[in-house]
């Protein structure tokens, strides 16, 4: 199992792939893009082993970290969706998984995953939005878990208003390729059983997120993750497939400006996750 940052993916693959045996099955929590982007780089090192590559669409726990080798679980997914590559492989190995994880549920492939996945909808937006707070460091401080911290991305009716935008336009994609994808709203109530007569209520009262750790830096990982491997792959797909994705570009755009950072150059591309210059037939025909 691969569960680290997805800045670090990398560097965790090339060391593995020369370990890797027949019938070994590589499963990578959570997706933002990762079965592909490690069946891009296992190819281009060389490596013909005949295995499955997986991938879910979230971390099965919400944690936070407490200290070395210690965490406290705030709440756990109670159904997960998990896909595999190639989709050949999709019923053994998801039965293989199945034992580990009783909430997993097979998707449609892989690229359902990466889509579903409600980070880059959620993150992002909660630090771009709530610049000031993070930036001079505005939240309490929690002696138990001894860390600043924030409730439920202290959202506002307006914050939520714009994660809807960009959810519209991630469900978008997935309509481009024959996805249908649940809305934030509804992931949150399959994960946690979350309700509210819209986003901002699901999100306000969400038990998970009641006690969060609360970002206090533009270099939290809801920034260095969610914009380069969830936004900007959003929008070079959507280039690919001819949809219009302004609020998702417009969020990665003002990323790119409160950090001085150019996650357009440093975040994953189509090209390095094996699709580059494939249209919708020929991506669909790929996962299989």
């Amino acid at each position: 199992m691969l569960v680290v940052p997805v800045f670090r993916r990398e560097t965790f693959i090339k060391e593995f792939a020369l370990y890797l045996e027949d019938a070994q099955i590589i499963a990578i929590w959570p997706g933002y893009f990762g079965v592909l982007q490690c069946a891009k780089l296992l190819k281009d090192l060389g490596v013909e082993k005949d295995i499955a590559i997986a991938e879910t669409e979230s971390l099965i726990y919400n944690c936070t970290k407490l200290g070395n080798a210690k965490v406290r679980k705030k709440g756990q997914k109670e159904k997960m969706l998990v896909s595999v590559f190639p989709g050949k492989k999709k019923e053994d190995t998801f039965r293989e998984l199945k034992k580990i994880y009783s909430q997993f549920l097979p998707s449609k492939n892989v690229l359902e995953t990466t889509l579903v996945n409600v980070n880059p909808t959620l993150h992002p937006q909660s630090v771009l939005l709530n610049l000031y707070r993070v930036e001079r460091k505005f939240y309490p401080f929690d002696e138990k878990l001894n860390k600043p911290v924030e409730k439920a991305y202290d959202v506002t009716p307006g914050m939520a208003r714009v994660m809807e935008q960009v959810d519209m336009e991630r469900v978008k994609i997935g309509e481009k390729l024959g996805l249908k994808l649940n809305s934030l709203k509804k992931t949150l109530g399959i994960f946690y059983g979350a309700k509210g007569k819209d986003l901002y209520e699901t999100i306000s009262t969400c038990y998970a997120y009641q006690v969060q750790g609360a970002p206090t830096s533009l270099e939290d990982r809801y920034m260095t993750e969610d914009i380069p491997y969830g936004l900007v792959p959003y929008t070079f797909l959507e280039e690919q497939l001819g949809v219009s994705l302004d609020m998702i570009r417009a969020m990665a755009t003002i990323g790119c400006a409160t950090t001085g950072r150019d996650f357009w150059k440093v975040g994953l591309d189509m090209e390095a996750v094996g699709l580059a210059g494939k249209n919708e037939k020929e991506i669909l025909d790929f996962l299989e």
